[in-house]
């Protein structure tokens, strides 16, 4: 199961517990059936939890409103149970609430599957993925996160190729039959792997003030899948921090045009710190830079400060280093890739008549992403030759 699938099926299992803990006030045997009021302070924390495994998105926060009102419904339900005063009946009240939030727990059930991420299995591409947390700042720099008692001032996700065989063979003789055909007698003589690790070109990605990594994973998938060592990193002081910027950027648009400059500079000093944590200034690899709105606009003033560190860059939905530009499908700058991340937020942000459409495998902004990526790589490293 993959990572996507994993945070959609977390999510409906705290509205089961929602679920079962109102539909007891219909059954006949309500004294036995009274134990499952305990459900309700659990699901309530599991909601919250939610928050630290997956982050804070919409459905989640409506799972946290939905148990909290669950718990309020329920409260002397739960302080009877807890005192042992079992109760043989329950109010009109009690009834026309549960069935209201019954109604409310079925519609965010369905929301939350119509809505739901695209499903991306990292096996599928031969990809691996290693994650882990990172702690500092900007004037001591950032490191990986060691002790569990350090406040997290980030993320980093590596992704790359999986080693992979192949075959090497050597030919040991040729035995003529005729005037035109041979009989090569061909000896397996051992496997290496296809490529190393170290070898391998370094894409660097930081997260948009407006994202997450999860909503760059599927780009940093299809890179590496292609023969690039992937870095996507997201800086932050809270884990609530990027939800609070989605929010922000959908109520006022022209928040983040008005405070540009001051984000490309943070952007920059944060790719600059990416680099310096994971080895790209020091390298004989090539280091090619990856952004989205902001970040765009940052990796671009970096390839020019730094030309012989950065061979090349790529502004998704814009500018590339080689002069060429693709227009992605109902792109939303700053937000990353939605349609198959986040499609609740593309209804948010109106793009409605395309929803399914960016859903399909063929349309898949990631994919078409990755396969222009490439080609400006490439053409980068042959202009250097």
């Amino acid at each position: 199961m993959d990572f996507m699938i994993d945070i959609m099926v977390s999510q409906l299992l705290v509205l089961v517990l929602l679920f079962i803990v109102n539909f007891r006030v219909f059954g006949k045997n309500k004294k036995n059936q009274e134990v499952f009021v305990v459900l309700a302070p659990v699901s309530l924390l599991l909601s919250v939890l939610l928050i630290f495994a997956w982050g804070l998105t919409l459905p989640t926060l409506l799972i946290i409103i939905l148990s909290f009102l669950n718990c309020l419904i329920n409260f002397y339900s739960i302080i009877r149970f807890f005192s042992k005063l079992m109760t043989g009946y329950y109010g009109i009240g009690l009834f026309v609430f549960s069935v209201l939030l019954q109604v409310l727990i079925v519609l965010t059930a369905a929301f939350i599957v119509v809505t739901r991420p695209v499903s991306i299995s990292i096996e599928d591409y031969s990809v691996e993925e290693k994650s882990v947390s990172i702690i500092g700042s900007y004037g001591i720099g950032f490191t990986e996160r060691i002790s569990m008692f350090d406040k997290i001032d980030g993320k980093v996700s590596k992704f790359i190729p999986v080693a992979q065989e192949q075959e090497v063979f050597v030919q040991e003789n040729s035995v003529q039959i005729n005037q035109d055909e041979f009989i090569q007698d061909e000896t397996l003589i051992n496997t290496q792997p296809f490529t190393e690790e170290k070898n391998l070109p370094l894409v660097f990605i930081v997260a948009e003030p407006r994202e997450t990594i999860s909503q760059l994973k599927p780009l940093a998938i299809q890179l590496a899948s292609k023969g690039y060592k992937v870095y996507v990193a997201e800086f932050f002081d809270s884990p609530f921090e990027s939800f609070g910027k989605r929010f922000l950027g959908v109520l006022k648009k022209d928040y983040f045009d008005k405070n540009k400059s001051q984000f490309v500079q943070m952007a920059m000093g944060q790719y600059t710190e990416l680099l310096e944590m994971y080895d790209g200034k020091n390298n004989d690899s090539d280091v090619y830079l990856v952004g989205d709105g902001i970040c765009g606009d940052a990796i671009e003033r970096l390839y020019q400060l730094m030309p012989d560190v950065v061979s090349g860059f790529y502004i998704l939905n814009g500018n590339t280093s080689n002069g060429a530009s693709q227009k992605l499908f109902d792109w939303h700058s700053g937000f990353g890739f939605l349609g198959e991340t986040a499609p609740w937020l593309l209804w948010i942000l109106g793009s409605t008549d395309n929803f399914f459409y960016c859903r399909d495998e063929m349309n898949f902004n990631s994919i078409l992403a990755a396969s222009e990526a490439h080609k400006v790589f490439d053409s980068d490293k042959v202009a250097e030759k």
